[in-house]
């Protein structure tokens, strides 16, 4: 018997990336158009990437484009890593089909990113989850109406809900302000 035919070998089988998406939108993640992995509203899923670069686009439920534009390329490989993407819907809604639009789509999503390592034994994978940038919560025994200044849609946050808030107009300064 040969000494090398004792010996063990070890296969190390993980998945580099995890992806969690907290949000309500289908999420498309990857080097726009390659690669990539769609992960539905509040679910994840291993993710296999060949490049430590990559973008997300939101998928639509509207009128128009089924998935907004790309976001700006991102590094996957910062552990630590938090920040915010910018997901431009790729139709800008006239003043006219807002008004008609009872559920207008925002101008852009804006969602926050974090990148850290899975916990215990998967230490090897790092986890980015994607979460709504703005949320509303109310601990009111009430319902409340909300909406953006100059804009025509509130929106009803029940008591105890907490729901993602999207600006409909991404303008600057005191536009970007809600009542």
């Amino acid at each position: 018997v040969c000494s090398s035919d004792l010996l063990s070998r070890q296969v190390l089988i993980y998945s580099p990336f995890w992806i969690v998406n907290r949000t309500k939108l289908k999420l498309e993640c990857g080097r726009k158009d390659k690669d990539t992995a769609v992960i539905g509203p509040l679910s994840s899923q291993m993710f296999f990437c060949s490049n430590s670069k990559i973008s997300v686009r939101a998928g639509l439920d509207r009128k128009g484009p089924a998935y907004s534009d790309w976001s700006n390329s991102f590094s996957v490989t910062t552990v630590g890593m938090t920040g915010v993407i910018s997901l431009h819907n790729g139709h800008w809604q006239t003043p006219e089909e807002l008004i008609q639009d009872p559920n207008p789509c925002p101008e852009a999503y804006e969602l926050g990113v974090t990148i850290s390592v899975a916990p215990g034994p998967f230490y090897r994978t790092k986890v980015i989850t994607f979460t709504p940038r703005f949320l509303l919560a109310s601990s009111l025994p009430y319902p409340i109406r909300v909406k953006q200044r100059f804009t025509d849609h509130p929106l009803i946050v029940k008591p105890q809900e907490v729901i993602p808030f999207d600006f409909l107009d991404q303008g600057k300064g005191s536009d970007r302000k809600s009542t």
